[in-house]
């Protein structure tokens, strides 16, 4: 087990990455250097988007970043808006982050919360904002539990692992409509489980350059596809010395299939 005890993982203690109004693409940069709590999930399969092999292909850069997609874009667009109702719902205060922290003792635990809050007895907890449609919502369960997708637990725990804080909020818009407030207790065993097979992934995997098995991913298909690519280089025309050597295959081949069916 690689778990740190709590009081080594503070954030004060952390090393922090300062990122000034970061671009996406500075962002995924530097997300490449270690393991993200958005990549965790899919590292022990409890992702619904990412599986081992994406997010190895993804540090060691042999796909195509993947494109924000509408959704993604969305998303990241009202955090600040969600931000605004977690503050008006709990009366916490809360900063968003622009920083990207690494674990004081494993340099490939890296992580961006959205944020992080004061309670009014200055307990200092995560705040991660999530913005899923309506079709999403059975996944989460009644405000004030932790009852929330195992990909956004995930996150979380990485989050507590690196920062040392005793709990996370998790602030759901679902739908556009629904506010929801969710709060996750620090689980040790959880983050141990989650530290062990990051560092096994990390080592065995990407610092080795061996890759987890191929899956039926799209990422698995256009990892192969730039393996092995097709030709795609226009035909020419035969010249007339090819043309009769084709002709003379392929009477070859004829009198060959005659020459089978006799016997």
């Amino acid at each position: 087990p690689v778990a740190a005890p709590a009081e080594e993982a503070g954030m004060s203690s952390a090393l922090a990455i300062q990122l000034d109004v970061p671009s996406r693409a500075e962002w995924l940069e530097q997300r490449r250097l270690g393991i993200g709590g958005s990549d965790i999930a899919g590292i022990v399969g409890m992702s619904r988007y990412e599986s081992p092999l994406s997010v190895y292909l993804d540090k060691l850069g042999l796909v195509d970043p993947k494109p924000e997609s509408f959704a993604m874009s969305l998303g990241r667009r009202l955090e600040p808006v969600i931000l605004d109702l977690y503050r008006e719902e709990t009366g916490f205060v809360a900063d968003d982050n622009r920083q990207l922290y690494r674990h004081p003792r494993f340099p490939f635990v890296v992580g961006t919360p959205d944020a992080t809050a004061f309670t009014p007895e200055q307990e200092r907890r995560v705040v991660e904002c999530k913005a899923p449609g309506f079709r999403q919502a059975d996944r989460w369960g009644d405000p004030g539990t932790d009852e929330i997708p195992d990909e956004y637990l995930c996150q979380v725990a990485w989050y507590m692992a690196i920062s040392g804080l005793p709990r996370a909020d998790v602030a759901a818009l679902i739908g556009g409509r629904d506010f929801r407030v969710y709060t996750i207790e620090r689980n040790l065993d959880l983050e141990a489980a989650l530290l062990d097979a990051g560092a096994r992934f990390w080592h065995d995997h990407v610092e080795k350059q061996v890759p987890p098995p191929l899956d039926g991913s799209d990422r698995a298909r256009e990892y192969i596809e730039k393996l092995f690519p097709e030709n795609r280089k226009p035909f020419r025309a035969a010249t007339d010395t090819e043309l009769q050597l084709a002709l003379q295959l392929k009477d070859v081949l004829l009198q060959k299939e005659l020459v089978e069916e006799r016997e």
